[in-house]
């Protein structure tokens, strides 16, 4: 059995130094800013979906006639460039709001796909986080519920309820209590909560299979799903993930946009990428001195030097001269996590569960342009 251990910047240094120096490894490792100092139980707090197989039977799978021609690699972000919010990085901060995080991402992104542009809405993460009372708020939920929510109260958008646990400067985060649902708009906003909802129409989910949840993307948008988080994870940079070491710490929700195959050659750092994960390294190396951990020092100075010599890999491992494929995750743990908030997660193998648990919803639109021209009256007249 696995014992747990409390993961310090140390820990993960060396957790570093043995996955950079591994030939059965498809991605390069870093201590991550983002979770330096982090213990494991902030860590699982992140990671906070949940799934149970016989509540999940009550959505309906969505049944997926595979008949298009699927391409090699497909990004929602550059197939649908007027969308903004596909690619747009969240922070869930202290709180255990995965999976809230990722539905509403869906919910908005389809907005605007399947209204061609015209609805653009940034939607409330927190308002599904507090007031979904099926889920368990900063403590854990599950998409499937957050759909539900939308489907029959309506999520308003950030302006209205605005996001109080992003940008959290981990691990300065002593404390992650799910804050009260209001059911009303920020004093700082000119909107209604009755009047200001976009809602989905249906939500289902996904067969298990590669190819359905392909096409679903390409004619629907993104999805969300639902993976088992491990140490590693805490580590990851570039590249294509695939659990390597460290024990299980929960259920992550998070939302695919895309697929492709990583080519080595292909991805090779430029110059100004370099540079900037130079410095980056210098500067954690320059927190931990404030932190007078002498004694330590040197260790990690030599795995980082190590680990910077092995960004270029050697083509020849892990069949990379064919390729790895992969799934594109916009993550929610901020712009320092992985390839700036991406994560790159291999595709075909159900890694970690990625591809057993996927759902999403689709909007109302014609709902929502009805609530607009009355919400239009309501400030017009009040």
């Amino acid at each position: 059995f696995l014992i747990p251990f409390c993961f310090t910047d140390w820990d993960l240094s060396k957790m570093v130094h043995e996955i950079n120096n591994r030939n059965d490894v498809g991605w390069t490792a870093r201590v991550n800013p983002h979770f330096k100092s982090f213990n494991q139980k902030k860590f699982r707090s992140l990671n906070s979906a949940q799934h149970n197989p016989s509540f999940s039977l009550q959505f309906k799978n969505e049944f997926v006639k595979i008949e298009d021609e699927i391409p090699e690699s497909f990004d929602a972000r550059t197939n649908w460039p007027n969308c903004p919010t596909i690619g747009h990085i969240y922070d869930q901060g202290h709180c255990g709001s995965c999976w809230a995080m990722c539905s509403f991402e869906v919910l908005q992104d389809r907005f605007c796909i399947h209204s061609n542009g015209s609805e653009k809405p940034w939607l409330s993460g927190q308002d599904i986080t507090s007031c979904d009372s099926r889920s368990h708020g900063c403590n854990g939920g599950w998409t499937e519920t957050a759909f539900e929510y939308a489907k029959k109260a309506g999520v308003p958008t950030e302006e209205c309820v605005p996001y109080l646990m992003g940008k959290c400067h981990h691990p300065g985060c002593s404390s992650w209590q799910t804050p009260t649902c209001k059911k009303e708009c920020s004093s700082l906003s000119n909107y209604n909560y009755s009047s200001n909802r976009y809602y989905a129409s249906k939500s289902y989910s996904i067969q298990r299979n590669v190819e359905a949840i392909q096409l679903e993307l390409m004619r629907n948008g993104p999805v969300t799903a639902v993976f088992t988080t491990y140490d590693d994870l805490a580590v990851y940079w570039r590249g294509v993930y695939n659990h390597v070491m460290g024990s299980e710490q929960g259920l992550h929700a998070i939302k695919i946009v895309g697929w492709g195959v990583w080519r080595e050659s292909e991805h090779m750092l430029t110059e100004e990428e370099k540079k900037a994960e130079e410095e980056k390294r210098k500067r954690i190396e320059e927190e931990i001195k404030k932190e007078k951990r002498e004694d330590k020092w040197h260790d990690f100075k030599q795995n980082a030097l190590e680990k910077s010599k092995k960004v270029k890999r050697d083509e020849t491992k892990n069949n990379k001269e064919e390729g790895i494929p992969y799934w594109i995750i916009v993550n929610s743990w901020g712009e320092d996590f992985g390839m700036d908030g991406i994560l790159l997660i291999k595709r075909g193998v159900n890694e970690c569960g990625i591809e057993s648990d996927v759902y999403t919803g689709i909007p109302k639109i014609e709902k929502k342009g009805w609530l607009r021209e009355r919400e239009i009256r309501y400030r017009i007249h009040n």
